[in-house]
């Protein structure tokens, strides 16, 4: 599911591949953690709610913040944090 590898992407910090994801799928940005059990660390479950966006901000991906924030992301959607 190209929505579960956004949100794992965004965590691991992986910029070409979020770009790759959001080049094939613009409509992955703001799509929410819905499905997720669990991240590569366990810090997020599926309650959490949070974003693409929300996900490498905590995991302090500067570059892939801004590119998702480039690419149109919604900057004040909120969480279940």
């Amino acid at each position: 599911m190209a929505s579960v590898e956004l949100l794992r992407t965004a965590e691991t910090g992986d910029l070409d591949q979020v770009k790759k994801l959001l080049a094939s799928d613009p409509a992955l940005l703001d799509q929410v953690q819905d499905k997720v059990s669990s991240l590569q660390n366990d810090t997020l479950t599926s309650q959490d709610g949070g974003t693409a966006l929300h996900i490498a901000a905590r995991a302090s991906h500067l570059e892939v913040v801004k590119s998702l924030i480039a690419a149109g992301a919604t900057i004040d959607q909120e969480d279940n944090v």
